[in-house]
């Protein structure tokens, strides 16, 4: 996949510019402030208190020395973009299908043989993150991560809606309102996000997988499930003539619930007789809900039935992942044998960390 950081295509305003639009990208896909502020400073800015307070400081940069800040920030920049992008907050549908079924959808990837009314050729050398029309799809970045795990990056859009307080309206209101006082104003804005879903095909452990960009709280749950609709329509006639059997992810809960490696950032469950339910979890993501010692006098007279869990792992290679993997308790009253048919991972920063959490996963089925 092409990287914009290569120095010798652009123009230090170029640069300049293009490094700006990256970190208004990482603020729209509510990448944490915190991590940016701790590389603008590496590279020699100071303290920030906000991304458009650093874009502030980027613009008025000038000088030689100011220049290798402007590069070193660009090359970090469009680096955690990417990443952020590849892999950050995806939700995941898993399919088993046929290893010579993977194969034929596999080629019908590589020779464009997918394309239609709604699904059309886009860039596929990059995350390309200018706007689209809201109707359509794109292909995007394809990568190859390891001899069995292939990425199509599918780009669109996603909208959400925000209540933003306004003091200039409120001014305005207060100063034509005669009866009562003015508590508040809000406004109630759309943002149109672009977002990078895509399918796999994993060799490895024969399955399909559909993933949405950045279930991280940005999104209703109605909009992602709409999302994932729209995502599968597109491959439906395509796929139709082929063996996609839906894996159900629910068993995996208590069997993850029971490895010891890792640790319970967050659980759900009921009593078998539906009488008591219990959810309790971590904040720092680094203790132990299975610790908590009123879940453990409370479960020992009990058979829990799990409908939710959030598990961190270590992994070898410093990346500290998460799967959520959970329902919420009125859809789990409304039919206690539910099938969960998606995971969430968060905190994958490296490829093998993708593939490390499709294998537990699988494991478990």
């Amino acid at each position: 996949m092409k990287n914009d950081s290569n120095e010798e295509e652009y123009t230090l305003e170029e640069k300049r510019k293009i490094l700006v639009n990256n970190i208004r990208q990482l603020n729209t896909r509510s990448f944490r402030f915190d991590e940016l502020n701790k590389v603008a400073k590496k590279v020699g800015l100071s303290s920030s208190t906000g991304s458009e307070a650093i874009i502030k400081k980027i613009e008025k940069l000038e000088g030689e020395n100011d220049e290798k800040i402007i590069n070193k920030l660009f090359e970090e920049v469009s680096s955690l973009l990417q990443v952020h992008t590849a892999l950050d907050s995806k939700r995941i549908y898993l399919y088993e299908v046929p290893n010579d079924e993977l194969l034929v959808l596999k080629n019908l990837f590589d020779t464009h043989k997918l394309f239609n009314t709604k699904f059309e050729l886009g860039n596929e050398k990059l995350f390309d993150y200018s706007p689209i029309n809201a109707d359509k799809y794109y292909s995007s970045a394809i990568l190859e991560v390891s001899d069995t795990l292939f990425i199509y990056y599918i780009k669109g859009v996603r909208s959400y809606v925000e209540k933003i307080h306004s003091p200039y309206l409120m001014a305005e209101v207060e100063a034509s309102q005669n009866e009562g006082e003015v508590i508040d104003i809000l406004k109630v804005v759309r943002h149109t996000v672009t977002v990078f879903d895509f399918v796999a095909i994993d060799l490895k452990n024969n399955c399909l997988i559909y993933g949405l960009d950045l279930d991280n709280g940005k999104f209703i749950k109605a909009e992602l499930n709409k999302a994932y609709g729209k995502l599968s329509d597109i491959f439906k006639n395509n796929f139709s003539k082929f063996n996609l059997k839906a894996i159900n992810l629910r068993p995996c809960i208590k069997r993850m619930e029971h490895e010891r490696i890792g640790n319970i950032t967050k659980h759900s469950f009921a009593t078998d007789d539906g009488s008591y339910s219990y959810t309790a979890g971590s904040s720092t993501q680094k203790l132990d809900a299975r610790k908590d010692a009123f879940y453990g006098e409370g479960i020992k007279k009990s058979t829990p039935d799990f409908y939710g869990l959030r598990k961190r792992y270590i992994h070898e290679n410093t990346d500290e992942p998460i799967i959520a993997i959970e329902m919420g308790y009125r859809e789990y009253r409304a039919l206690a044998n539910a099938e969960i048919r998606y995971a969430i991972l968060y905190n994958l920063t490296k490829f093998e960390t993708l593939q490390f959490c499709i294998d537990k996963i699988i494991s478990f089925k």
